[in-house]
């Protein structure tokens, strides 16, 4: 048997597999690699943008589920590529975007990431290859 009530930050459980005393579980959702979700078809149900002073770099944070009602999952971005996506699909909706504020969504997207794969130089001028991901569309025009 086993009881769930939500807080704000956890839950507490009570099982009989880890006792009878209840115990607290953080909430949140995992955080996943971008090339697990290529054309694995998903749900995004929110988002937020971030940055980081130390590197200067932007970063939009993706939740969402696989399916309908299911376990939601996360993956970050700072590339052209999704995070670019997510900054015009806000400015067509209309929000102004805050950094840290969460926007709660419903965008399908029908197969998933696709990935983009190029040459490039790291930071130590070596050859190594670039990926850029992108939410899949519609498959139609704007």
């Amino acid at each position: 048997m086993s009881t769930t009530t939500k807080t704000a930050t956890v839950t507490t459980t009570e099982t009989t597999a880890w006792g009878k005393d209840a115990a607290e579980v953080l909430a949140g959702v995992d955080l996943v690699q971008k090339a697990e979700m290529i054309g694995v078809p998903f749900l995004i149900t929110g988002f937020k943008f971030t940055h980081n002073p130390a590197s200067n770099i932007g970063y939009v944070y993706v939740e969402f589920e696989t399916s309908p009602g299911g376990e939601r999952r996360m993956f970050n971005d700072s590339s052209t590529g999704v995070r670019q996506q997510m900054e015009e699909f806000a400015g067509a909706k209309g929000l102004k975007i805050e950094l840290e504020k969460w926007y709660d969504v419903r965008v399908l997207c029908p197969k998933g990431l696709r990935v983009s794969e190029y040459d490039t130089k790291d930071e130590r001028g070596r050859d190594t290859k670039g990926r850029t991901y992108y939410l899949t569309t519609s498959g139609g025009r704007a």
